[in-house]
């Protein structure tokens, strides 16, 4: 009886602590899918953010069911849980080292200046967010159409601008950072972020499995034991 005890209060703290760590790969997983939209193709992780979801979600779903089975206290339906969620282990393994595999992705970070004349927008919004001007740093602007253009001679975009003018920039009133950095390093922060949290919750999931089945085997000595004393 005690040993059932003991080994119940791990199993809920392990599957607990799961849909914890699969709530927050869901959440920081959905900040950076809604983030991303405003920066255009200079933060485009949608599909390693989507798989973060998923993942989380799985996860998430996986504890609530494994929480319904230990109330029930059903040793076979233990065993089902665990085959099932060995299967799922499978799935997100494999999710996971995907994510794992985008490492390059992650590591390319930069915004289409030879565009900013069609669409400033997404440009604009970067600089303005990260407090940077161009790529590498504000002498870029010269040769992209727009600081090519007579009127925009010696001038920058006003998203350049430190106290951000209504029209245009005066170099010595610019950032002095490039966007290609700031970039870089926030793109690594969400990649690893992500990577971490979906290995925690395959650790968790695998912990959960183990004691799903070491629960199962103390109810079927303890049903046994019942039936030696009767």
């Amino acid at each position: 009886m005690s040993r059932c005890f003991f080994l119940g209060i791990l199993y809920n703290s392990a599957v607990c602590l799961l849909a914890l760590a699969g709530l927050l790969l869901i959440g920081t997983s959905t900040y950076m899918w809604l983030e991303f939209p405003q920066y255009g193709t200079a933060l485009d992780l949608y599909s390693f953010s989507s798989v973060g979801i998923v993942v989380g979600g799985v996860a998430v779903l996986l504890a609530l069911l494994m929480l319904v089975v230990m109330c029930c206290q059903h040793r076979c339906m233990m065993y089902t849980v665990a085959l099932l969620s060995t299967l799922i282990v499978c799935f997100q393994l494999g999710a996971t080292l995907w994510i794992f595999t985008q490492e390059n992705d992650a590591r390319i970070a930069a915004i289409d200046l030879e565009t900013y004349t069609e669409e400033p927008r997404y440009v604009d919004n970067v600089q303005a967010a990260f407090g940077c001007c161009g790529v590498k740093g504000a002498g870029d602007w010269a040769d992209t159409p727009w600081g090519e253009k007579a009127e925009n001679a010696n001038k920058l975009p006003s998203s350049c601008c430190v106290t951000s003018p209504s029209e245009s920039c005066a170099a010595d009133k610019a950032f002095v950072i490039g966007c290609g950095a700031p970039l870089l390093r926030y793109m690594e922060i969400c990649y690893d972020i992500v990577l971490i949290t979906s290995f925690l919750v395959l650790l968790l999931q695998l912990v959960s499995i183990i004691l799903s089945c070491c629960v199962a085997r103390a109810l079927r000595e303890r049903a046994y034991e019942n039936i030696d004393n009767e």
